[in-house]
């Protein structure tokens, strides 16, 4: 494990020493899972070890990120002779999910196996369900996501291992419907 002297570390970025009352002397341990069971960190198929590990299906997509958005449906309602609207609050879209990564392979080869395992998640009606330390946060129930958009995007490196992608996602809630 890596040493850090974390008053050496305070006074750099803050320009003083650390308050007395706070003890920073021992950093605390590292966390290996988050509160939802999720791992903070894995090993790829070739063991390099990376940050936040994201999954479809199973399938580990390292080195990935993981960026998520979401808006409010709101109805605006103008009113005769006021300023402004009254806003109702309707309810939430999905969850819009990008994903952007590196398929790369070490054997200093294209990364068709690697690709062509990324296309699979793209087929028609397939429903995923999606793990990962952030993802947990926001999707309830079972996890699930459908992909609406691959881009196998271009290199912008000469390396022949390694080609970028980007994925969008959308939150797949199951609701039931009830007749009254």
């Amino acid at each position: 494990m890596a040493y850090f002297d974390l008053k050496k570390i305070y006074k750099d970025v803050f320009g003083t020493d650390p308050p007395k009352k706070y003890s920073i002397a021992v950093a605390r341990p590292e966390e290996r899972f988050s509160r939802l069971g999720q791992p903070y960190n894995q090993q790829d198929i070739y063991g390099r070890e990376f940050f936040l590990p994201i999954t479809l299906n199973g399938y580990l997509l390292p080195f990935a990120t993981l960026e998520i958005t979401c808006k409010k449906t709101i109805v605006h309602t103008t009113l005769p002779e006021q300023l402004g609207t009254v806003k109702e609050i309707v309810g939430r879209d999905d969850f819009q999910i990008t994903i952007k990564g590196i398929a790369v392979n070490d054997n200093n080869i294209f990364p068709e196996t690697e690709i062509a395992e990324l296309e699979k998640l793209f087929d028609p009606g397939t429903r995923l369900i999606m793990r990962s330390v952030i993802s947990d946060i926001f999707l309830k129930g079972d996890h699930a996501v459908v992909v609406t958009d691959f881009k196998l995007l271009k290199p912008s490196s000469g390396a022949q291992n390694a080609r970028p992608y980007e994925m969008t996602l959308e939150s797949d809630d199951v609701y039931t419907l009830e007749l009254s």
